[in-house]
């Protein structure tokens, strides 16, 4: 874990899950996933998939209706993942809703957005590793930004692109990518939750 800890910049205190299974109202929560290559033929054939261009210039490809891609993955091994690593807190159900999978050519980027309404979480899995450069350090870096819920002030993470982390946030939370250097790769699903009450 402290390895994967090194990877992240920024103050993070508020956004991880609490260990004691309560969930604030913006969270962030980070993992690694073993087989992220299973997810990479999706962009080396059209697989009966639609497409189109994001503001920013980065291509997004789906399925119809932006259904899960069995095409990589019969057994729903990523969603069951997903499941797994916010086992531990005190959700109620969290059931899939849509995906995508996205390229970033050189110089495109994507503009802080949220994935909203409703109660939404949204994982993005990272297919290739991003160089880092010295002069444009920001370059292909995902940007949160989120309010710590007890002080109301807004705290922001930067995320380096390596191939198999995951970032899993609740849809409140504003992202973004800033320019590339070089061409990104990711997976992209959301999924609807609910949470215990006492």
């Amino acid at each position: 874990m402290e390895e994967l800890e090194n990877r992240y910049e920024g103050n993070s205190d508020f956004w991880f899950l609490s260990n004691f299974g309560q969930i604030p109202d913006y969270w962030i929560k980070k993992a690694q996933y073993g087989a992220y290559k299973d997810f990479l033929p999706l962009f080396d054939d059209n697989l009966g998939t639609q497409e189109h261009t994001d503001h920013g210039g980065a291509v997004l490809r789906y399925n119809p209706d932006y259904k899960y891609p069995y095409q990589v993955d019969k057994e729903e091994k990523y969603k069951q993942f997903i499941k797994g690593v916010l086992a531990p807190f005190r959700f109620k159900s969290i059931e899939f809703e849509k995906c995508w999978w996205i390229r970033y050519p050189k110089d495109t980027y994507s503009g802080l957005h949220t994935h909203l309404p409703l109660r939404k979480l949204t994982s993005v899995m990272f297919l290739n590793t991003i160089e880092l450069h010295d002069d444009k350090p920001l370059a292909g870096k995902l940007k949160c930004i989120t309010m710590n819920p007890v002080t109301g002030e807004l705290v922001s993470d930067l995320v380096k692109c390596i191939a198999g982390d995951v970032i899993i946030m609740d849809g409140k939370v504003f992202h973004g990518v800033y320019p590339t250097l070089q061409e990104r790769k990711a997976f992209v699903c959301d999924f609807l939750y609910e949470v215990e009450i006492d």
